[in-house]
């Protein structure tokens, strides 16, 4: 039986809205027995690892209302755009 062995790969965003980079750590599993298709994602924690990734992105060291459900309505107010 061959071992399996995990990759691990930073993901690193250098244009953040603090100017810092952000890093996305992802992780793999290679099985070398599969052949061609190797290397498969670790899918536990990734989504969350994912949503704090693009919050530091765009929202720096700010906290972010985690609690919003996708379906809950978002008013910005009104803006008049002119080309």
């Amino acid at each position: 039986m061959l071992e399996m062995k995990e990759i691990l790969i930073d993901l690193i965003q250098e244009r953040t809205i603090l100017g810092q980079p952000a890093s996305l750590p992802l992780r793999f599993l290679y099985h070398p027995e599969t052949g061609s298709a190797s290397s498969r994602e670790v899918m536990e924690r990734r989504n969350d690892g994912v949503k704090e990734f693009n919050d530091r992105l765009w929202f720096g060291d700010e906290k972010v209302p985690l609690h919003a459900a996708v379906t809950d309505v978002c008013d910005g107010g009104r803006a008049q755009v002119t080309a």
